[in-house]
């Protein structure tokens, strides 16, 4: 930069009143704007994902929805994740 840019540049915010400083809190501002189109997008997902396995879990144990209050709970994964077959299933449930 030269000395004929520095004194455009000084001008310029000298006499433009519109230009607005920098501040801390519209970076904080744009980073949360930022952070919550990602959560919602995230949010978006899991209910994909949800009606997903709740589909998969409905064919391939049809009964299991009517024994449990939710499909979308800690214990009832942890059951899928350790009977994965359906004959496994019905000898848990029976």
């Amino acid at each position: 930069m030269d000395k004929v840019d520095a004194r455009s540049i000084a001008e310029m915010l000298v006499t433009d009143k519109t230009l607005k400083p920098y501040t801390d809190t519209s970076y904080h501002s744009e980073e949360l704007k930022s952070l919550t189109r990602y959560r919602f997008e995230l949010v978006k997902e899991r209910a994909k994902l949800k009606t997903s396995v709740s589909r998969l879990v409905n064919i391939l144990f049809p009964e299991l929805e009517s024994l449990v209050p939710t499909l979308h709970m800690n214990s009832v994964y942890r059951l899928l994740l350790e009977l994965p077959r359906a004959y496994f299933m019905n000898v848990y449930i029976n």
